[in-house]
């Protein structure tokens, strides 16, 4: 019998992001706290005939199926990790998260493949050994190995967990610009590089602490310059009294967190109708093994 199995593949946000200097290799030094929200893909991966992996995407005209896609990626990685005893794959990836959106949508595929496979065929990969496989991916790969709530310095691949009590709605709002990563650190004003966002605080605060917090994003005041459709975004939920609100990652995504439910959808009611995007969500607790559909 052919063994195969489905799982989901959850987005993320940057609760802050603090983009701290370049460094020596050409990478960025960050400090940011990484979130799971519940928008996912689903990929089907199942053992294959043949010698070549094969990949299928659906619901996404952008994103390539060929090896540049970070799925075949992670399972050639994943096949030389472990000396060849992955067998050929085939997958199916259907895509809901939005790409170029700074929700880590292809960096999420790839650590989901890794954790499936390595249940699925028994490969005997720890955590860490996962994780080590998705480092070599992205700088935001490695985070979903376990997903939930973390914190995340280095490239974003220092990670350390954080604890979350606090139950907050996720307002999502994706504008149909999309912005490329190296465009948006084109974008960096040089004089706001650093550690501003008082990490801790906001550590405290997702652990039910009664503490101010002042998230921010480095990439936002530019991104949100070139882009008008983001600043109006930005504007839009500025002006319905959330938590706070901003940029992911280097966008085009942006959230705003809301105690409640209701505030949340009464927010999603009020964004700019031209959106790719419009969806209220929830905090994603972390992985404990292959999460099916």
């Amino acid at each position: 019998m052919t063994r195969s199995v489905a799982v989901r593949a959850y987005a993320k946000i940057n609760l802050h992001l603090d983009v701290l200097g370049r460094r020596g290799d050409g990478y960025h030094d960050l400090s940011t706290i990484f979130q799971e929200i519940d928008l996912a893909d689903e990929l089907r991966i199942a053992e294959a005939p043949g010698d070549t992996d094969a990949l299928v995407v659906d619901g996404a005209v952008h994103i390539p199926a060929d090896g540049r896609n970070l799925v075949l990626k992670a399972i050639r990685r994943l096949r030389d990790h472990t000396n060849g005893r992955l067998p050929v794959l085939a997958v199916r990836l259907t895509k809901t998260i939005p790409d170029g959106a700074g929700l880590g949508g292809g960096s999420s595929d790839a650590a989901a493949a890794i954790v499936a496979a390595n249940e699925l065929f028994r490969l005997g990969l720890s955590c860490g050994e996962c994780i080590e496989v998705a480092a070599g991916i992205g700088s935001d790969c490695a985070f979903f190995v376990r997903g939930g709530t973390q914190s995340a310095t280095g490239r974003g691949e220092l990670l350390s967990p954080a604890r979350r009590t606090r139950e907050f709605h996720v307002l999502l709002v994706v504008p149909h610009c999309r912005v490329a990563t190296i465009d948006a650190y084109g974008a960096l004003d040089p004089e706001e590089l650093g550690p501003v966002t008082d990490g801790g605080a906001l550590r405290q605060w997702l652990a039910g602490a009664d503490v101010p917090v002042a998230p921010r994003n480095t990439f936002q005041s530019g991104v949100r310059h070139r882009h008008p459709a983001i600043d109006a975004t930005l504007s839009a939920m500025e002006s319905t009294n959330p938590l706070f609100c901003l940029l992911s990652g280097s966008g085009s995504g942006c959230f705003a967190l809301y105690a409640t439910a209701e505030d949340a959808n009464r927010a999603a009611e009020a964004m700019p109708s031209a959106a790719r995007l419009v969806r209220v969500c929830r905090p994603v607790g972390g992985r404990s093994g292959v999460e099916q559909p």
